[in-house]
């Protein structure tokens, strides 16, 4: 249950959590439901009981922008949290907000930095990442919390998290509840789910349900709603399915945020990060698309080149290769010579692991110092290293004359050039 609305900035609600069907309503052999008893307690429920573990995680995608918000858990001093899977399932990089002054600044919030991580099972739902820097505020606000897998259905129970994505900590009370059909037809079979009564929504993914003891039964994780979409039940990924994981984690397992999540994306991560860093200092030119959705940045470098051809008639090339978050790259190329002629070339693509350069297409035009413009268009590429084979699907767009024979002759020529160049720039990334 995630939502594109972060405190600062403001997004279009997502409802929909993708979740892998269950075959059925058959329950998980565990120890939801325990029949032994649970003490009744007096303690009291406070928000700052919470402000130094639970926090707002906020989620980027590699471009540095919001594509996900949810809740997450300290459970360690050193920084280690737990969260849902499916809040940072995207991300390449993400920060833990927490409702705790900054006396840096003098803001309500502490916003530190996350950038490791150490598990991920995408089956249970269940993520642990570290934050960087938690040293600044765990001293005087980490707070040890147990876990238990015993309750009883009616048990008194508080989700604490940031339902709708809320600007601050919300604590919900609720109770056990016995109807988890509803539940179990929308997540998979095999997992512990504790179907509560505590109000959770989009947000709320990755925050915890307590008991009246204060103690962890689970990770807050999908919502049910009625056909009136009133909220009806919510339910937590069990502390039975995750806790020998907490218990087995150590310092060294921890990886960068992003490569972890994304393995096979590698180069790629480091060809952006980079990509991103030199635009800070115009190396390169990165223009980001917030108001698209997903929102995606386009990162591109560009070359200046002068020289002279054959003909011994001066030119000036300018050359862009860009890339998009989605994979897809290109390349636009002009050439203005001395005598008036003018190439405009732009090719694109998009790169597949398993396939290679996918849906790629090519444009060409030439104006010469007389006014005639020719030009040529494919979509359909067929690239040979034989020139009488390669680039035979194609047409004439309006406005431009026919290419003659010789012409056809240097654009299959061109476009075999550039096809290399693109190809190898594409190739950086395998």
């Amino acid at each position: 249950m995630f939502n594109l609305k972060t405190k600062k900035l403001s997004f279009a609600l997502l409802t929909l959590i993708v979740l892998s069907s269950c075959g059925g309503t058959n329950r998980p052999s565990g120890p939801s439901g325990n029949t032994s008893s649970t003490s009744i307690s007096t303690v009291s429920i406070q928000k700052s009981d919470f402000i130094g573990n639970v926090f707002q995680l906020i989620v980027f995608n590699l471009g540095e922008q919001t594509i996900s918000t949810g809740t997450g858990f300290v459970f360690h001093q050193d920084g280690w949290f737990f969260t849902n899977s499916h809040v940072v399932e995207k991300g390449y990089s993400a920060k833990a907000i927490f409702e705790i002054p900054n006396t840096n600044d003098g803001s309500f919030f502490t916003n530190l930095d996350i950038n490791l991580a150490s598990h991920n099972d995408v089956f249970k739902d269940f993520f642990i990442g570290k934050i960087s820097n938690y040293s600044l505020i765990s001293n005087q606000y980490y707070k040890q919390f147990e876990f238990t897998t015993a309750y009883n259905v009616g048990d008194v129970t508080y989700s604490v998290g940031y339902p709708n994505s809320s600007v601050d900590l919300r604590i919900n009370k609720g109770n056990i509840s016995s109807n988890l059909s509803s539940i179990y037809d929308k997540v998979n079979s095999g997992v512990v789910y504790i179907g509560s009564t505590s109000f959770i929504a989009p947000g709320s993914s990755g925050g915890i349900l307590i008991d009246s003891n204060k103690k962890i039964l689970g990770i807050t994780t999908i919502a049910i709603y009625d056909n009136n979409k009133n909220f009806v039940i919510g339910g937590s990924v069990s502390t039975f399915n995750f806790i020998n994981t907490i218990n087995s984690t150590n310092t060294n397992q921890f990886r960068d945020f992003g490569l972890f999540l994304h393995p096979n994306e590698k180069k790629f991560i480091l060809w952006f990060r980079k990509a991103i860093t030199d635009s800070k200092t115009n190396k390169s030119i990165c223009e980001k698309k917030d108001t698209w959705i997903p929102p995606t940045v386009k990162c591109s470098y560009t070359k200046l080149e002068e020289g002279s051809n054959d003909n011994n008639i001066a030119f000036v090339l300018e050359q862009s290769y860009y890339f998009w978050l989605d994979f897809s790259g290109g390349l636009d190329s002009e050439v203005n010579w001395s005598n008036g002629d003018k190439r405009v070339i732009k090719f694109i693509g998009k790169y597949s692991h398993e396939r290679g350069i996918l849906d790629m297409r090519f444009f060409i035009s030439y104006v010469f110092k007389n006014g005639r413009k020719i030009a040529l268009e494919s979509h359909n590429i067929n690239y040979s290293t034989n020139i009488n084979l390669t680039l035979n699907t194609y047409f004439i767009p309006q406005s431009f004359s026919k290419p003659t024979d010789a012409e056809i002759l240097y654009i299959k020529e061109t476009f075999n050039t550039h096809y290399i160049i693109l190809h190898n720039q594409f190739n950086q990334f395998a």
